[in-house]
């Protein structure tokens, strides 16, 4: 009983070790955009791009802290008129 419990604590710390030791990074140079110009020139008052960027950057953090998954990433950036609307990281099977 000792041995299983002194296994199982040393597998414990070792899956911590390295779920912290994980790298997953935002490869901001493989950032793509796309622009669609409309003409009017519209004004975008909200700020959807920012927002959708931090939202899908804290899932990549919570799956990295929880799982350990190790997968660079990048965005396709959409802009209406010039200005940046929303930011989109692609599913694996996208790229």
């Amino acid at each position: 009983m000792r041995k299983v419990l002194l296994m199982m604590a040393a597998v414990i710390m070792l899956q911590t070790f390295f779920i912290g030791g994980a790298s997953a990074k935002y490869v901001k140079s493989s950032d793509k955009t796309i622009s669609i110009n409309t003409g009017l020139k519209l004004v975008i008052p909200f700020n959807t791009a920012k927002k959708s960027f931090e939202l899908q950057e804290a899932v990549h953090k919570n799956l990295k802290t929880t799982t350990g998954l190790d997968l660079d990433y990048f965005y396709l950036w959409i802009e209406l008129d010039g200005q940046p609307i929303l930011a989109v990281d692609p599913i694996r099977g996208m790229y």
